[in-house]
């Protein structure tokens, strides 16, 4: 009885070590896979292959981020500046402009039991946390997807990518350049035979400038809190219009205008940033700049009644 015992768990044993090296085996082949699919080529051949991919693969990375970055910020101009909706803070709207969320979070609100406003805009620093939140949380995946683990770059070399890492204090939301500027990291290396290539820094340009957006929305929070409680949900074109000079920022192309659409929408010149009203307690900031999409940016006004 003994012998068999023994008998079994040897043979046990020979099978475990078995899988063991099939398992071995299958991801030895998926590691070196590439290799084999690739022809032998002259060691100068190898260096030119390896040169011309490396643009190839920078221009591939930064074009993905890019899409990534666009549909960040177009999030975070949905929310206000926040990557969600706070909490403590927030309106399940019903009259809100075309574009804006459900659900959104105030940047002023009237509490009217103790007669003052609370200003719950993000500042541009918050707003630049939420921004890589946004990315990192929600559209990562859109980053992984695009790249594609370089597989179209895998038929002709080896391509071995880290990980993604950005830095908050390197964006630029356009105190420095005028528009969004976001350097990142995402070390990739190439090879090619003994032929070598390595990428690590990158970035995204972006022709919104979110510091002027920011300050719009200030300085229109900030004028709100001088109207009575009673104009809030009535804010018209006359007050828009005694402040339309005071928002204009130079040069000329890059003006911003309040209004509504029927307002000042003829005279707003190629390049300018416009604010939308409506009967509604939600303003939107309209940014535009020849030749891209216009980026839209939602204010959430409320008061307690």
């Amino acid at each position: 009885m003994n012998k068999r015992g023994i008998t079994k768990r040897g043979q046990v044993t020979i099978f475990v070590v078995v899988a063991i090296l099939i398992v071995a085996a299958v991801l030895l082949f998926v590691v070196i896979r590439p290799s084999f699919s690739q022809p032998k080529v002259p060691a100068e051949e190898a260096q030119k292959i390896v040169a011309e991919n490396t643009q190839l693969i920078k221009d591939k990375v930064e074009g993905c981020m890019k899409q990534v970055v666009i549909t960040s910020v177009n999030t975070l101009g949905v929310f206000g500046g926040l990557s969600s909706p706070l909490p403590e803070q927030m309106l399940a709207g019903t009259n809100v402009l075309p574009g804006a969320a459900d659900v959104m979070s105030y940047a002023l609100f009237y509490n009217s039991e103790k007669d003052q406003y609370d200003n719950y805009l993000p500042s541009l620093e918050q707003m630049k946390q939420e921004f890589l939140l946004i990315i990192m949380r929600e559209n990562s995946q859109e980053f992984k997807d695009c790249i594609n683990n370089f597989d179209e770059f895998k038929k002709v070399l080896n391509v071995k990518a880290g990980e993604l890492t950005i830095n908050v204090s390197n964006l630029d939301f356009g105190e420095k350049s005028g528009q969004i500027v976001m350097p990142f990291s995402y070390p990739v290396e190439l090879t090619k035979q003994d032929a070598k290539s390595a990428l690590q820094d990158f970035s995204v340009t972006l022709p919104i400038n979110m510091e002027k957006i920011h300050e719009t929305a200030s300085f229109v929070v900030e004028g709100l809190k001088a109207i009575p409680p009673k104009s809030l949900s009535e804010l018209g074109i006359e007050w828009a219009n005694m402040r339309t000079q005071q928002l204009a920022y130079e040069p000329k192309s890059d003006k911003t205008f309040i209004g509504d659409s029927s307002g000042v929408r003829n005279d707003i010149p190629q390049g300018a940033g416009k604010m939308y009203n409506t009967n509604s307690k939600v303003l939107r900031i309209d940014y535009e700049r020849e030749g891209y999409d216009p980026f839209y940016f939602y204010i959430l006004l409320g008061e307690k009644t």
